[in-house]
């Protein structure tokens, strides 16, 4: 996988019988910055999301990716 795709969070959910996992990838192939501004910018994104996850429901299923 290269830079283009970045994945930003993974979502696991998993009983005795079966293990289901999300990964949120973020597209920056239209992104004109340079690699350290994405990783700012991604860092932020991931923060709102996890932010945004936990007032939702309560209970956090999310593990960001650390980049």
């Amino acid at each position: 996988m290269n830079n283009e795709f970045t994945p930003i969070r993974v979502l696991c959910s998993w009983s005795r019988s079966l293990n289901v996992t999300y990964v949120t990838l973020a597209d920056t192939r239209a992104v004109q910055l340079t690699s350290f501004a994405k990783q700012k910018v991604l860092g932020t994104l991931t923060s709102k999301i996890e932010e945004t996850q936990s007032f939702n429901n309560g209970k956090k299923f999310v593990t960001p990716l650390l980049m």
